[in-house]
């Protein structure tokens, strides 16, 4: 039945033996109770190629009715589409009832409350009376229980050999976010003090420390108990506020900073011993980064203990889950971001998945990706897509907000998003969240599906090895060391503005796979936000680097907290990693900088250009969610800022208010490493240092682009001829058209329009 396996250099769904390549479905076929089925629209979109369907399956936890509806469902798909296969994704709610009953299983505020909460997914939505929490030990026993009974029944159904897996739903929205505040600050309370998550607590902090002298030495506390741990007070938790809603906070004072007698801060943000600017003081309050890690690692057992129930039961269906969303969440709130790593080596969770980020999807942009899919590719489990792509029969809102108003828009930006899967080798479904389905209802979509699931299918046939000489690099490790919009800046805005603009294809990773012999060599590392790598981590990056000679780029603070030094937080931990002497000012920078030098890492810098801040139009993409969702882009100051002293590596760029160095090169011992003292840089700056770095660079504006081995595609960000610079020559094939764009010919040109999108065949 269900199962990934390594087909032609990449993992894929095989089921009994038959591979599928990227182009699923999900259509709402249930809200809430009330079901429209449409069999037409299955029937198209199967003769379309679409042949593997994610259903919702509730459990009798939350609906008596849920297998009835699900086989009424699942006669009509077979009727429509004979050799359909089906996705079950089961909801692990738990009912009122079960949450009324259990309330020390549920967010318990420190004034003795449980807030209430509406839990909201595609099949079920209701008020709940508390918070039930996602690492509670009850809930995970329980909601197995229900697991376990579903499955059972599920085995008894005419159609069980047609089941190719099972997603694991919990949470908001079933993507395991975490429901309720975590924080009040209007009331001066805080969780979560619910005996649920003491005893989780007190697990993790065994678990890592060992002995309670080693906990007391990390918390530099003397009366540090594993039996009573201590949960952070509103005061400890200042540098973890998201300003966008809690309206406190470093992030929030940094910036309103203007309100203040000179523009600065005083002695009560400097003064404080809780953090060093934007980040956690961690020599001092490393408690306060244990309790967010530890309801991440809790939540992580949670779908370790579930994805394992669901291999013991049958080791031939596909386990999938909503999880490691790396952006378009709340960092602190939100517990599915950290400990991702953990499930990769697991072995009992397969796929991974979420939306792309509801910002920038507009004709002209691309939408970013929330997971490190490429460590999820080399670990053996798969990356897939909810591409919920909007489309011209959205409200008038929608339509506008994403600038699509003909079904040739459509069209466009559902050729963008299928070259993205091939080039960037993902899965994907298309997902019609319309009640009954609407938002593919075309003929010119089936038709356009057709095309797409042809040339699926041929790209599952070639070499998947995307030949990518960029990576970037991340660490969940780190997202609880650093105030919110740290690390929204430099995890999710590059990838939502810029990753797609550079003009060569780019593979994302977590830092520990700079160890995994899985891992590819490339040319040029890009880190963004590994401010917390151990002695033994800094070794494996450093060796990585010079196996190759490679360029590494470090963004802001890379290295800069090292749990294994005796100053966990020092300048001088990052001078470690770099290669140059660093030196840290503890105040508010701009970080605006501008080229300085001729070198030739500096030659798609504009001169006169201020580069390291976010300088797009921030294009929201959705309606009606809240600010920390679109992700309203505000300057990124830097504080505390980190420069190389002089002397150190050559200056190429230095900041517009300090003149301090701002981009620097140095050649290290075998590799050559770039210090970039800004959060954020356009696409131009990442695009010159590779260039430097020997990169191929593909394309040298800023439309969208992507590419493999054998396909390039660009979505065009701006009317006029593109060109683009092979690296070997062919006979380019736009695979739509159907036509050749010269023979033999390692140059491609092509005249586009705004929002056009071209997908060209560029194999032997």
């Amino acid at each position: 039945m269900g199962k990934l396996v390594k087909h032609n250099g990449s993992m894929a769904i095989s089921h009994d033996g038959k591979i599928y390549p990227p182009m699923m479905a999900t259509i709402c076929n249930v809200s809430n109770g009330k079901y429209i089925i449409d069999k037409e629209y299955l029937k198209r979109l199967g003769e379309s190629g679409i042949k593997i369907f994610f259903l919702i399956c509730d459990t009798e936890w939350i609906r008596d009715d849920a297998f009835d509806k699900l086989d009424e469902e699942a006669k009509i798909l077979f009727e429509a589409v004979p050799d359909a296969l089906i996705m079950l994704r089961i909801g692990l709610h738990p009912s009122n009832e079960w949450v009324q009953e259990n309330l020390e299983e549920c967010i318990k505020l420190s004034d003795g409350t449980y807030p209430s909460a509406y839990l909201a997914t595609e099949s079920y939505c209701t008020d709940m009376p508390a918070c039930y929490t996602l690492y509670s030990e009850k809930w995970r026993k329980t909601a197995g229980e229900y697991l376990k009974d579903t499955y059972h029944r599920l085995m008894e159904k005419p159609y069980a050999d047609r089941i190719t897996g099972i997603f694991i739903a919990a949470g908001n929205t079933s993507e395991w976010r975490q429901l309720g505040p975590l924080t009040i600050p209007e009331k001066g309370v805080y969780g979560d003090c619910s005996k649920s998550m003491k005893r989780e607590f007190s697990l993790y902090l065994r678990e890592k420390y060992g002995t309670l002298e080693a906990l007391r030495e990390a918390w530099d506390d003397p009366t540090a108990s594993f039996d009573e741990p201590h949960i952070p007070d509103m005061a400890e938790r200042y540098y973890s506020m998201d300003m966008r809603y809690d309206l406190c906070g470093v992030d929030y004072d940094i910036k309103h900073r203007n309100r203040k007698e000179g523009h600065k801060l005083g002695d009560e943000f400097y003064g404080d011993p809780t953090h060093i600017g934007s980040f956690l003081n961690v020599d001092k309050y490393m408690c306060v980064y244990d309790f967010y890690r530890a309801r991440s690692v809790a939540t992580t057992r949670s779908l370790i203990y579930l994805g394992g129930i669901s291999k013991e039961l049958s080791d031939d269906l596909l386990v999938g889950a909503f999880y490691g969303n790396y952006g378009a969440t709340h960092f602190y709130n939100h517990i599915a971001t950290a400990c991702v790593y953990d499930i990769l080596k697991s072995g009992v969770v397969d796929i991974f998945s979420a939306p792309g980020v509801y910002q920038n999807r507009q004709r002209g942009g691309f939408e970013g990706q929330r997971c490190m899919y490429d460590s999820m590719r080399i670990n053996g489990t798969m990356f897939v897509v909810e591409d919920d792509t909007r489309t011209h029969v959205e409200t008038p809102e929608y339509c506008q907000a994403i600038d699509l108003y003909s079904v040739d828009d459509s069209i466009d930006v559902l050729k963008r998003n299928f070259g993205r899967n091939i080039c960037d080798d993902l899965q994907g479904w298309w997902f019609d969240q319309h009640l009954g389905g609407n938002r593919y209802k075309h003929e010119r979509i089936y038709e356009l599906f057709k095309r797409q699931s042809e040339i699926a299918e041929k790209s599952y046939s070639l070499d998947r090895d995307k030949g990518h000489e960029i990576a970037f690099i991340y660490d969940e490790e780190s997202v609880h060391m650093v105030a919110p919009k740290t690390t929204h800046d430099t995890v999710e805005y590059m990838r939502n503005y810029e990753i797609a603009r550079i003009g060569a294809g780019v593979d994302i990773y977590y830092h520990n796979d700079m160890s995994n012999p899985d891992m590819p060599d490339y040319m040029l590392y890009v880190f963004f936000n590994a401010y917390t790598l151990t002695d033994s981590e800094r070794e494996e990056i450093k060796k990585k680097l010079a196996k190759n000679n490679a360029t590494a780029m470090f963004m802001y603070a890379n290295g800069v907290i090292n749990p294994d030094s005796d100053a966990k937080f020092a300048a001088a931990n990052m001078s470690d990693l770099i290669g140059m002497q660093m030196e840290m000012e503890e105040e508010v920078r701009t970080p605006l900088f501008r080229s300085c030098s001729d070198h030739k890492a500096a030659y798609d810098l504009e001169k006169g250009r201020s580069y390291g801040d976010l300088d797009r139009h921030i294009r929201h993409s959705v309606i009606h969610m809240p600010d920390w969702e679109i992700g309203n882009y505000e300057r990124s100051y830097l504080c505390p800022a980190f420069y190389p002293k002089d002397g150190e590596g050559e200056v190429i760029a230095k900041f517009c208010e300090t003149g301090k160095p701002a981009l620097t090169i140095k050649q290290n011992d075998g590799y050559t490493a770039v210090y970039c003292g800004t959060k954020v840089v356009r696409a131009d700056v990442i695009r010159s240092i590779a260039r430097y770095a020997g990169c191929h660079i593909w394309l040298d504006n800023d439309d969208v682009f992507f590419q493999n081995k054998n396909y390039v595609t660009i979505h065009a960000s701006t009317a006029g001829e593109k060109t683009v610079h092979l690296p070997k020559k062919c006979t380019p094939y736009e695979l739509y058209e159907k036509k050749t764009y010269g023979e033999d010919t390692d140059t491609l040109k092509c005249t586009m329009y705004l929002g056009e999108t071209k997908m060209f065949y560029i194999g032997e």
